[in-house]
């Protein structure tokens, strides 16, 4: 059997967790097991799957903690038999009722472990991380920025010409231009996503001139 290993964040041990997690390690999980705030956070280049139990009466003291957590490379599994409110939750949030088929619950580890692969494969521009499938930045914070038709075209444009692209060829490529057109379009594009992405849009550091050609001044996988 293939062991899969996987890092469960847990604030307490009880025995409805204590059971999912031996069927985890029946399934094939190799489990390994923070209990406290301080080892989340020290983890900061594990991803962690952090369960918790809301059935408990600890429900509102879970909520703090989970607040307090700096770890980006989170994911919070819930589980709970009640309506509850997640405001101000940060990271990948999946919620199981409970009483759950275990199959679920396989079904969604997998699909964190997809969504991980998604994220390290998208290429970041300052702080934000670029999802061209949903036309989207999202920042360190979790936060997303709604990006426009063509300002994803514009964006995968400059990723697929590493080394920059001038005025005219974006227009031909990006806009679909057949010949060159005194217009001001793309540099109002590009102050649009400066507003965006940049700390200051007016002295930008990733999406910059240089010479005569555009270009993306990030690092490429």
């Amino acid at each position: 059997m293939l062991t899969k290993k996987i890092i469960i964040a847990t604030f307490k041990s009880n025995f409805f967790l204590n059971e999912v997690l031996t069927l985890l390690s029946e399934s094939g999980y190799s489990v390994k097991i923070l209990k406290s705030l301080e080892e989340i956070n020290k983890n900061v280049n594990s991803k962690i799957i952090l369960f918790v139990d809301l059935t408990s009466k600890e429900y509102f003291e879970d909520i703090k903690k989970i607040k307090r957590i700096k770890n980006k490379n989170l994911s919070i599994v819930i589980f709970s038999s009640a309506k509850f409110s997640l405001d101000e939750l940060f990271g990948e949030v999946q919620i199981i009722g409970i009483p759950f088929v275990f199959s679920d619950l396989l079904r969604i580890l997998e699909q964190i472990k997809k969504n991980d692969d998604t994220l390290k494969k998208q290429p970041r521009i300052g702080e934000f991380l670029f999802n061209s499938n949903r036309s989207i930045l999202i920042s360190e914070k979790k936060e997303r920025i709604v990006l426009t038709e063509l300002e994803s075209k514009f964006l995968n444009y400059l990723i697929v010409k590493k080394r920059g692209s001038t005025k005219n060829e974006i227009l031909t490529k990006v806009w679909g231009h057949s010949k060159p057109l005194d217009t001001h379009t793309l540099e109002s594009l590009i102050y649009r996503l400066r507003k965006k992405i940049e700390e200051n849009p007016n002295k930008p550091k990733y999406l910059v001139q240089r010479k005569n050609k555009y270009l993306l001044n990030i690092k490429f996988s």
